[in-house]
């Protein structure tokens, strides 16, 4: 017998038990999904604590409020546990996880059509169908009559419920949603591109003050170095060049999807504001360019003074 935790106790008149829900006909989808889940969980937390149910059925999971709670059951119940139990079960083997993943499914069966998966211990070898093939194949995996075809362990049954249940999500969304979703993510896209593109003219100014830095203390005998200096700065140069393109490109598609997004602005509502946001940034980028060019410049201005400021000086030097 498994006893009874606070979590688990429940008074009959404050719940309706599943087998008095399921009178009343098959629960819905979602729903259905929503208690799958909560019974999931209870079973997975007993089977971390070393035990198993092996009493699972109708009369032991009782509803409140839209929370299922699971009750303790008496596993040597076996004929009126019959149409719940795993085949290895039925042969006088005890309970394990395994065995309670079949009755998990069996249940689950059972709440989408409000019917028994099976009569008694007969096994029809008929395949189950709920009209649902998300739910018959997470079920089907249940009800393998091998245990070693079942999942092994209750986290992975409920790992499968959660991706149905995203699944449900996507299918439930309108398509302006989705026309929403898309638009974010490729928003996200743009600004992530946007930062990396300014880590690296970060990481290339970087490098343009460590070349300002050496040719202020260079001398004749560095000449040909401050050469060098000079042939690095052009190459960064060509890197920021290709970086504007670059960004020049982005901005196109940012341009692109402002268009898209006004041409829909009657369905998606809020991606007025969105597209005059965009505009902003998309401003903001511009102008940040612009000073970056302003920078790069500015920056090569005094590199060519302090060139030709280092030359006079050699020069100087050689005449004496």
């Amino acid at each position: 017998m498994i006893p009874v935790t606070t979590e688990q106790t429940i008074h009959a008149t404050e719940a309706q038990s599943l087998s008095q829900r399921l009178t009343m006909g098959r629960i819905p989808a979602p729903e259905a999904l929503r208690y799958a889940m909560q019974l999931g969980d209870a079973l997975r937390r007993i089977h971390e604590g070393g035990r198993a149910h092996g009493a699972i059925s109708p009369q032991v999971v009782h509803l409140l409020g839209g929370t299922l709670q699971l009750l303790p059951g008496d596993p040597a119940e076996t004929e009126t546990l019959a149409p719940y139990l795993a085949p290895e079960r039925l042969q006088g083997r005890e309970p394990d996880a395994c065995s309670d993943i079949y009755s998990f499914g069996a249940l689950l069966f059972e709440m989408l059509t409000a019917r028994p998966a099976f009569e008694g211990r007969s096994r029809d070898a008929q395949p189950l169908r709920t009209g649902h093939a998300g739910f018959d194949r997470l079920i089907a995996t249940c009800l393998c009559p091998e245990a070693s075809g079942r999942w092994q362990r209750m986290q992975q049954v409920t790992m499968e419920l959660k991706l149905l249940a995203a699944s449900e999500r996507r299918t439930e969304t309108s398509p302006a949603q989705r026309q929403e979703r898309r638009q974010e993510q490729f928003q996200e896209a743009m600004r992530e591109e946007l930062r990396q593109m300014e880590a690296r003219w970060a990481a290339r100014l970087e490098q343009q003050q460590q070349t300002l830095a050496y040719v202020s203390h260079a001398t004749a005998e560095d000449h040909a170095r401050l050469d060098e200096a000079s042939g690095n700065l052009n190459a960064v140069c060509a890197q920021l060049a290709d970086t504007e393109t670059r960004l020049a490109a982005a901005l196109e598609r940012i341009a692109s999807a402002e268009e898209a997004a006004c041409t829909t602005v009657d369905a998606l509502g809020g991606i007025a504001q969105t597209v005059k946001s965009q505009a902003n940034e998309t401003a903001g980028i511009r102008a940040a360019m612009a000073r970056t060019e302003d920078l790069v410049e500015r920056v090569v201005e005094a590199l060519e003074a302090l060139q030709n400021i280092v030359l006079d000086k050699a020069a100087e030097d050689s005449s004496l």
